[in-house]
């Protein structure tokens, strides 16, 4: 492992090579559910990255289905939290939304600000998966209504705004509601605007920033270290 805990299987999953993650899978035995320093699994960091394939493999897998449902140390953030993030327009993030849903996630869960995956993503103005949510899993305006009026005012954007209202409006099933956060314990949902080619994060704490995922990028330092254990590990198992 490394200095944040990240271990070879967790840099496979960022990678996004099925059959790399499957090759150091074997030298992890027993030790697949691992997390990372911030309580990440291969779950989240496949979801993270958009590795469809990884994500797929994962939620079919007995060995893996005690972290389907697992929370990071980030607000307590779900896989499908994190497929939230970033707006995409090649399906990707419907078909992990969907593979998810089907190795067995709580779609309904909700973060430690009272967001669910619809939340999240009215938060980070990802408007293509609010508008597949709606359709697909429109029982999510059920929970914690209050959460996601915030969320979608918190985006700063009109349509956003306006299409989770007009939604609310025809809204016939059941009310989930979500435990009131304090002032003291809560996480306030905060947006930074997007700048150049940075991505949308939702800032914790202040002292808290250190162990944010920040972006989906990653950094410089975790690619390099990912093509050196895949280095060592291809070469001393041949």
């Amino acid at each position: 492992k490394d200095e944040e805990d990240w271990n070879a299987l967790h840099y496979a999953a960022k990678g996004g090579n099925l059959g790399v993650f499957q090759e150091i899978e074997r030298f992890f035995k027993g030790r697949l559910c691992e997390t990372t320093g911030d309580e990440r699994t291969v779950l989240h960091i496949a979801c993270i990255n958009n590795r469809i394939d990884i994500c797929d493999y994962i939620c079919k897998k007995e060995s893996y289905k005690d972290i389907i449902n697992s929370t990071g140390e980030f607000r307590g953030w779900t896989a499908a939290h994190y497929v939230a993030v970033e707006e995409r327009h090649d399906g990707t993030e419907e078909t992990l939304i969907r593979t998810l849903v089907d190795g067995g996630i709580n779609i309904k869960a909700t973060t430690v600000d009272g967001l669910t995956v619809l939340g999240v993503a009215c938060e980070h103005r990802n408007r293509n998966l609010i508008n597949f949510l709606l359709n697909e899993y429109n029982d999510l305006l059920g929970v914690g209504i209050k959460y996601l009026e915030i969320a979608a005012k918190a985006s700063n954007d009109d349509y956003i705004v306006a299409r989770i209202q007009e939604a609310l409006k025809h809204y016939k099933g059941v009310y989930v509601e979500v435990p009131e956060i304090s002032e003291k314990e809560g996480v306030y949902i905060r947006f930074e605007t997007k700048q150049g080619l940075e991505e949308n994060v939702a800032m914790p704490e202040e002292a808290d920033r250190d162990s944010t995922f920040a972006t989906k990028q990653g950094s410089e330092e975790r690619e390099a270290f990912l093509d050196d254990k895949l280095s060592i590990v291809l070469v001393n198992d041949t």
